[in-house]
């Protein structure tokens, strides 16, 4: 997926802090604000224009797990210690 900002009065109104800031501070700022998770975006500014390109599937995918993991253990009624380690074996593969 694709973000597409203009350097204009609306994305400022969007971003105030950024107002004035180097290319450099809304990069680092924006990777910050758009990060999921694990998953960092990668910023670019060319001129007036801030493009995010975000990895839509591995976001979802992320959270598909993060919601279904929870629900597929509590069934099986371990202490939480055990559950973990499963959990964590799960995400890995």
């Amino acid at each position: 997926m694709q973000i597409v900002h203009v350097l204009n009065h609306f994305f400022y109104t969007i971003f105030p802090d950024l107002q004035g800031k180097s290319h450099e501070e809304l990069v680092r700022t924006l990777e910050i604000y758009y990060s999921y998770g694990p998953y960092k975006p990668k910023v670019s500014v060319l001129n007036d224009t801030v493009t995010i390109e975000l990895n839509k599937d591995k976001m979802l995918i992320q959270d598909g797990w993060s919601m279904a993991i929870p629900e597929m253990l509590a069934s099986l009624q371990l202490p939480f210690d055990r559950e973990y380690e499963i959990a964590k074996g799960m995400v890995k593969s």
